[in-house]
């Protein structure tokens, strides 16, 4: 499993899991960067594709590992090149208005789930 032991998803309705999910995600991001396993972080809506290579090594002939894609990154983020913008929402869209959730939504006892209603634990760590 993904997150060893942490929590068992299977008991979850499909927003707690998707909750869980978020929460067991970011924490492990956070503790590998604390460790030095991940150097920073971006918001992929601000980030031109280049900035996204540069940041993976890929802009450093010393730190590409596979020798012909430097010259291929090299080629696509030169001025000359085509990819170097900021990816157009076309496909995927802010939300706006189309799916509302609130931190109630998070509490047990509400879609489908097991847990005691007006549980909170959720909430409260998406919250932390």
């Amino acid at each position: 499993a993904l997150f060893g032991k942490w929590h068992d998803f299977t008991l979850d309705s499909c927003v707690e899991a998707a909750g869980y999910y978020v929460v067991a995600y970011n924490n492990a991001m956070l503790k590998v960067h604390a460790q030095g396993y991940i150097d920073g972080f971006y918001r992929l809506e601000e980030s031109g594709v280049c900035d996204i290579a540069k940041l993976g090594g890929l802009m450093s002939r010393d730190d590409t590992v596979y020798e012909p894609n430097y010259d291929r990154i090299q080629r696509l983020c030169s001025d000359k090149g085509s990819n170097k913008g900021i990816v157009p929402h076309n496909k995927n869209k802010i939300n706006k208005g189309r799916v509302t959730i609130g931190w109630d939504d998070l509490r047990g006892g509400v879609h489908g789930s097991w847990r005691k209603s007006n549980d909170n634990d959720l909430e409260k760590l998406v919250k932390d």
